[in-house]
């Protein structure tokens, strides 16, 4: 009944992200849309075959955010833990 999306099970995940993002009060997830720079260099060359060349989904902007966010808290992390190691080693040799 409408959820037809050929096996692939996408329809089912972007509505539930979409309740998600209206449940949490998040941004409401970027539609995926496809253009042409998708298919560069894998489309038939007589341009009349019709279809994508190749099923790769690229991410949508919140994945770069979520990932610079990620790192940022690890190296603040690495830093804190490498600062006490530091401190804890200068008390035992004092």
């Amino acid at each position: 009944m409408g959820d037809d999306c050929g096996g692939v099970g996408a329809s089912a995940t972007e509505r539930t992200r979409a309740v998600t993002a209206r449940v949490k009060g998040w941004a409401k997830p970027l539609p995926f849309v496809r253009h042409a720079a998708q298919d560069a260099g894998a489309v038939d060359p007589s341009g009349t075959v019709p279809g994508p060349g190749n099923r790769v989904v690229f991410p949508g902007p919140e994945v770069a955010a979520t990932m610079r966010e990620g790192l940022a808290t690890a190296d603040e992390a690495i830093a804190e833990f490498t600062r006490r190691e530091t401190e804890a080693g200068q008390m035992y040799k004092n």
